[in-house]
């Protein structure tokens, strides 16, 4: 963490030597999805509004507000394309990380984009999917707007972006044999 806000620093002083911007409009609209669009499911938690602990907000923040130029797309971008995540039980890892592939489904605005709950096994892929079924389940505003395929287990989610033709999918995968 220490080193990723380090580089935050140094990058929003050297990047745009690099090709690099930061769009502070971008990353809010990103950390503002989470209270506003997502609820949380389980325990003390269930139906609340899924509040952002500042290393999450740093985390959600940097991912989607940091921008290179692609000449080739002749647009920005998107600077991390990847992000691993890595920290100790209970600290809300999976609804994090479901809370992204929502955002990425719903509101990126990435064209029949693609979303996999990923894991070595069919059931760690599960346990993820599963907790962001349940938030999809506790928002009213995703409730209406994507569907379910599957029950008990659902095994896919699909939203049909603005106009309808742009279908977009999340779903759990895994290493293991069906």
């Amino acid at each position: 963490m220490r080193a990723a806000a380090d580089r935050h620093l140094r990058d929003l002083v050297e990047g745009p030597k690099r090709g690099l911007k930061w769009d502070l409009a971008e990353a809010l609209r990103a950390i503002r999805f989470f209270p506003q669009v997502l609820r949380l499911n389980g325990g003390q938690f269930e139906g609340r509004p899924f509040e952002l602990q500042p290393s999450q907000a740093f985390r959600i923040g940097s991912l989607f507000g940091w921008q290179k130029y692609s000449a080739q797309h002749g647009a920005w971008l998107r600077r991390f394309t990847r992000f691993y995540d890595e920290e100790g039980k209970g600290n809300g890892k999976s609804p994090m990380l479901g809370g992204i592939g929502l955002y990425m489904m719903v509101a990126d605005g990435e064209p029949r984009a693609e979303i996999y709950a990923a894991a070595a096994k069919k059931d760690q892929a599960g346990i993820l999917f599963q907790d962001t079924v349940a938030m999809v389940d506790q928002s009213p505003v995703l409730k209406r707007r994507v569907q379910q395929q599957g029950e008990n287990p659902v095994w896919q989610m699909t939203y049909r972006g603005r106009g309808g033709g742009d279908k977009r999918k999340f779903k759990p995968l895994s290493a293991e044999k069906a």
